[in-house]
């Protein structure tokens, strides 16, 4: 009833689902993104194909114009943009949570000072709880809970076209992350948008499934760092923590190993962030050991 082809194409692996009464549903994987097709013959209505397709991104036109998914038709086509994938790549919650720490632990290098940092991160959040934070000190603010069983993201955007209610942000979150959304400091900055994911089994869900897409911009300029490349973040923290300063630009070179989770040494520090002093080491040295 279910197969999977890890060879599609060039960087590419479906998951095929039929019944072998005629209907069929085809799930696409790429780096850049997913598309899923489905045909079900007993349909009461079955769109036009080019009306299923409208605005489909130029990466997904050979697999929905292709066989086999010309010869079986569409009655349902959907994607997750690239900008959704970088929350869908992280199937894992681990991976999602070891690259968050390692931006953390590039922001408390680049800031000794933990007032002055876009990025932190507190292990010591509750029970079994840790949390990674942005802030960006004009009232934008997004935290990440991460729990043995589960993960949760709550964002708030003032400039945000839309800003949902918080009954529909939420609605059917899972009742471990009821205390994270509804308690503070989420109740007091807000909610934008909420994705939480429980295991592999479930993915990442949002309350606001039809909403998602009118508020995907602003998503995107908060989860556009989560890409995993040092390049990502050496250009962001070279804007931000170097301009107007006699620092030197912040290299992906020397972000990578930050990346990789390689033991941090004063050298590498000292390539981020040549101004790091005797007392910043001792400091950084202590939240690397809470941090893990």
């Amino acid at each position: 009833y279910y197969s999977y082809s890890p060879k599609w194409g060039k960087n590419e692996e479906v998951f095929e689902m039929r019944n072998g009464e005629g209907e069929q549903m085809l799930i696409l994987f790429r780096p850049d993104g997913c598309c899923i097709n489905a045909f079900m013959h007993e349909a009461k209505q079955q769109p036009r194909k080019e009306q299923a397709t409208k605005d489909l991104p130029p990466i997904f036109k050979d697999f929905m114009f292709g066989e086999p998914v010309a010869f079986h038709g569409t009655a349902v086509a959907a994607r997750i943009s690239h900008r959704m994938h970088r929350l869908s790549r992280f199937a894992h919650i681990g991976e999602l949570q070891r690259l968050a720490k390692s931006i953390c632990v590039l922001d408390a290098i680049n800031s000794p000072d933990w007032e002055g940092r876009y990025y932190s991160y507190s292990p010591k959040w509750g029970k079994n709880e840790e949390v990674f934070e942005m802030r960006n000190g004009e009232g934008e603010q997004m935290l990440i809970l991460f729990r043995p069983d589960g993960c949760c993201i709550n964002a708030f955007m003032h400039e945000a076209k839309q800003q949902p209610r918080k009954e529909q942000a939420t609605k059917d979150l899972p009742p471990i992350f009821k205390d994270f959304m509804f308690g503070e400091p989420v109740a007091f900055h807000g909610t934008t948008f909420c994705f939480w994911n429980t295991g592999p089994a479930s993915g990442w869900q949002t309350g606001m499934p039809a909403a998602a897409k009118k508020v995907e911009e602003s998503y995107e300029q908060l989860l556009y760092i989560f890409d995993n490349k040092p390049s990502t973040y050496a250009k962001w923290a070279t804007s931000y923590y170097t301009e107007d300063t006699d620092r030197p630009k912040i290299l992906a070179r020397h972000v990578a190993p930050i990346y990789r989770h390689d033991r941090v040494t004063r050298d590498m520090a000292l390539a981020l962030n040549p101004e790091l002093e005797d007392e910043d080491f001792e400091t950084l040295a202590e939240e690397l050991n809470d941090m893990g």
